[in-house]
């Protein structure tokens, strides 16, 4: 998903981006779809930010969960810390602050997370462990206890692999590359770290089905429980901080494009009422998120997949026309952030088919109403 959102969106979206004078996606799709009404905008930022709280919502409590484990500090308590110092340092630094703080984040995660399988695999070995004829065991057995389920995997890469050309957060990095000429440098780089980031964490998931045996754990924190078991406690510290830096990494992000949208796009405001505004709405869409956090009893994973399926399916169908169809008309270009959003939201409740992968019926009818909008465009709504 990530390989072909370099190939069809970055490139195309860092051009229109800078031809447009756009500094956000609902002001770039608004442009491109020659909206005259706003409703593009509207509709957008309410989606991008409607989502975008369950999103930071499970940053925070997943940080919570940290601090809990460590320092027995209170879930509650980690939370609100966790949003207090996120807010401070974004409405101090602001976008600057968010990149140059990521980029040290991400180089400080990629090294953690490549280094905790590589002792796993030593710790293995010196148990005797034989792992490739346990993973190939797993492999031929094809029954339900295997770690290999195929036709399980192929609806979550799409599951997840869809959603790659909808997300705000991301988009606007490749919107903010300083030169278009960078485009190829910044997909090497992305993409390796991307392989890189990925595999470690498909290792760490498959050797730990190994090394915990049949013992039962809580999945949500088996990384910790693996650090704790693997690392003497200064490297263990090290690898921790490597994890609060990540899940900050991402909130960060998402937190200043929600703040951004909703002072530029939603209320339209000049420059130096802006940056007053924008960090109220950092602020309030930061707490709030943590309201979200402490309340919610589900776990990271499907609050986050509930937000990745809804951003995706609410934008990213648009994104590939405006791209490549041209000649969206505005119209169409609602309807189908509606029912693409409306769809990701509603689905997962129901027992239709792909309910536990709605990025999947959600991004179909986006498409089939953006679709069916081009044998109209020509009429006004």
């Amino acid at each position: 998903g990530m390989w072909l959102n370099w190939h069809l969106v970055a490139p195309r979206i860092r051009v229109l981006s800078e031809k447009t004078k756009s500094v956000t996606l609902p002001d770039l799709l608004s442009r491109l779809t020659g909206d005259k009404t706003d409703w593009v905008k509207i509709v957008s930022c309410m989606a991008c930010l409607f989502f975008f709280l369950f999103y930071i919502a499970a940053g925070l409590k997943g940080i919570g969960g940290l601090l809990n484990i460590l320092f027995g500090l209170s879930t509650v308590y980690g939370v609100v810390l966790a949003a207090l110092i996120i807010s401070a340092y974004v409405i101090l630094g602001g976008f600057i602050a968010v990149t140059t703080a990521d980029a040290f984040q991400g180089m400080f995660l990629l090294l953690s997370i490549v280094v905790v399988p590589i002792c796993l695999i030593f710790n293995l070995f010196d148990a005797n462990i034989n792992l490739t004829n346990e993973i190939l065991s797993a492999f031929e057995s094809g029954n339900e206890s295997s770690f290999f389920d195929f036709s399980y995997g192929a609806t979550v890469v799409f599951g997840w692999g869809l959603g790659y050309f909808g997300m705000p957060h991301i988009i606007n990095k490749f919107m903010s590359i300083d030169d278009p000429k960078n485009l190829k440098k910044s997909k090497y780089l992305g993409l390796a770290w991307q392989f890189t980031a990925l595999s470690a964490s498909a290792a760490i998931g498959i050797l730990a089905h190994q090394y915990f045996s049949n013992q039962v754990q809580n999945t949500e924190y088996l990384f910790l429980d693996l650090v704790l078991y693997l690392m003497n406690p200064l490297w263990a510290g090290f690898i921790f901080c490597a994890i609060l830096a990540a899940t900050i990494s991402t909130i960060d992000s998402q937190v200043i494009v929600s703040a951004t949208s909703l002072s530029k796009d939603l209320l339209k405001l000049k420059a130096s009422k802006a940056i007053l505004w924008t960090r109220i709405f950092i602020l309030s869409i930061t707490l709030l998120s943590a309201v979200i956090a402490i309340i919610s009893t589900d776990t990271l994973y499907n609050i986050v997949f509930y937000a990745w399926s809804g951003q995706g399916s609410t934008f990213g169908p648009l994104v590939l026309f405006v791209l490549y169809v041209k000649k969206i008309p505005a119209w169409g270009a609602v309807s189908a952030m509606i029912c693409g959003a409306f769809i990701a939201a509603v689905w997962p409740y129901t027992s239709y088919w792909f309910h536990e992968t709605p990025m999947i019926p959600g991004f179909f009818f986006s498409s089939l109403v953006l679709f069916l909008s081009l044998f109209f465009r020509d009429k006004p709504a």
